[in-house]
This record gives structure tokens, C-alpha cells and sequence, in this order.
């Protein structure tokens, strides 16, 4: 009995195998094979971040720092720079929140908790939050994009913090990994 579950096993896989191969390539080894095309000529790789419902911030975070501005930064302390600084300036980002969510008193109290306590994903939103509050350019690179820059206006603060932009990376939808030189 043990034999034989193995070799259905052993069947069960090949027939995965075949399927895939039939299949062709995945929509995340295609849009990787694009974005390392674009990255080739920047001389820059993906560094691999965890798929969490952080990934946007522990980017950034492994972006600071890398450029050794304060090794104890992390997601955590992205996320309160956000929060905070769309706090500061809330009619920059209220007419982007109303967009996408119903007005209510405590909207923008809301939305800051929301990014500087929970798991939620981050975006364009918090990217220009922390290049404001950070003083940083940042860098988004996609397979399908061109290269966004935020806070260019910030260049010469330091090295651009680089990160790449994934739709399809994952089954959940999109990610973001940081980006270091290529060796």
C-alpha cells in the first residue's frame, strides 16, 4: 500500500508537471523576465521581501537602511512616518482619500490609524508620505511602468530608495521587493 500511494503520487506529479509545461510561462515569471530587462540597465536586482501586508514598508525600511541612515529603522517606524505626516498635511491627502472612501468626520484619523497600526497594504499614497517626511526620492520600478520618482525634488539627500512594484508576484496581487545592486 505504501508503494503504490507513491507511485501515485510519483503519477500525480508528472501530470502537474505536464500541465504547467502546456501551460506555459506563469503571468509572474513573464512580468519578472520584463522587469529584469528594466532593471538591467539601472544595474539593479530585486532583494526579496516578505508577502505580509508590509511589504511596501519593510522595502523602504531595508532601503534606509542600507544607505546606513539608521539600521534600526523598520516597517513599524515607516509606517508612523506615513501616518504622521499625512496627519501633518491633511489637505495634500484628503482629496485623494475621498476618492476612494465615503467622507466622514474621522476619515483621515481613520485612514492614519489604519496605515500606522494594521496589516493593510500600502501605495502611492504612503510612498509620497515618507519621501516627503524622509526627505528621500523614491524609486518604483514595474515591469509594465515607467520609472516612477517621488520626492525628486529630494535627489540629492542621498541614494534613491529603489523598489520594484509587482502586480502579479504573488496570488494575493501586488507587492512591492526592494531592489539592490546588481553583484
Amino acid at each position: 500500500e505504501t508503494r503504490r500511494s507513491r507511485e501515485e503520487e510519483r503519477e500525480r506529479e508528472r501530470r502537474i508537471g505536464e500541465t504547467r509545461a502546456k501551460a506555459g510561462p506563469s503571468l509572474r515569471e513573464e512580468e519578472l523576465k520584463r522587469l529584469s530587462a528594466a532593471l538591467a540597465p539601472h544595474e539593479l536586482r530585486l532583494h526579496e521581501i516578505a508577502a505580509d501586508g508590509h511589504c511596501l514598508y519593510r522595502s523602504i525600511a531595508h532601503q534606509l537602511a542600507a544607505g546606513d541612515e539608521a539600521s534600526a529603522l523598520d516597517f513599524r517606524h515607516c509606517r508612523r512616518l506615513a501616518a504622521e505626516y499625512i496627519r501633518s498635511h491633511a489637505d495634500d491627502f484628503l482629496p485623494f482619500l475621498l476618492a476612494e472612501h465615503d467622507f466622514s468626520d474621522g476619515l483621515l484619523e481613520s485612514y492614519c490609524s489604519q496605515v500606522e497600526l494594521s496589516s493593510e497594504w500600502g501605495g502611492q499614497l504612503e510612498i509620497t508620505a515618507i519621501a516627503h517626511a524622509s526627505r528621500r526620492c523614491i524609486a518604483v520600478h514595474s515591469a509594465d511602468a515607467p520609472l516612477l520618482l517621488t520626492g525628486a525634488e529630494y535627489e540629492g539627500n542621498g541614494p534613491r530608495l529603489q523598489l520594484a512594484y509587482h502586480r502579479h508576484y504573488y496570488g494575493l496581487g501586488e507587492h512591492y521587493n526592494a531592489l539592490v545592486p546588481a553583484d
